[in-house]
């Protein structure tokens, strides 16, 4: 299985479910999408500026938001597996309760306990050649807990710009 995290500034293309339909049927085996944040995320992060959540009570307010970019992505592309967060890590806590930890290390701590084959992390940009995760995290590509649970897994981890791929695929906006 591979998991394939779809990052949350995805949302905003139109091609996205027509392009995650394609891009799962072009993988050599199954795919379990994992929900970025996104606006759902940022919400939750208003939220607890605003009311003073607290990070253990932010943490589980944000992951039930990634349930909801899981049911936005399930109506947006029919037929594609995709994880419910809440329901997935409220039986296996597999990552601190920080804002360090966002969709990123969460979809890798998925992909991990599942044993997946890959991770894959659909971005709206290049991770440079080379770029070494806590490099990636410094830049903002990944958040900061991911270069740790990245350093202790084989899971091989690989990122698409998926706007570019969508732009090869459909071209000009097309669906």
């Amino acid at each position: 299985m591979i998991v394939a995290k779809v990052g949350g500034s995805l949302y905003d293309d139109p091609r996205l479910g027509p392009a995650l339909r394609q891009w799962v049927g072009e993988q050599p085996e199954q795919v379990l999408l994992a929900p970025g944040g996104g606006e759902f995320a940022d919400a939750v992060r208003k939220l607890d500026a605003t009311h003073g959540l607290g990070e253990e009570a932010a943490h589980w307010v944000a992951i039930a938001s990634l349930s909801a970019a899981g049911e936005f992505l399930r109506r947006i592309a029919p037929g594609v597996e995709v994880l419910d967060p809440f329901a997935f890590f409220t039986r296996h806590d597999l990552t601190p309760h920080t804002w360090a930890v966002t969709s990123d290390s969460l979809a890798l701590a998925t992909a991990i306990h599942l044993k997946a084959s890959k991770l894959v992390l659909l971005k709206s940009a290049d991770l440079p050649p080379g770029m070494l995760w806590a490099e990636a995290a410094s830049s903002g590509f990944v958040d900061t807990h991911f270069p740790r649970l990245a350093a202790g897994t084989s899971v091989p981890i690989t990122a698409v710009n998926f706007r570019r791929w969508a732009d090869f695929h459909f071209p000009a906006g097309g669906r």
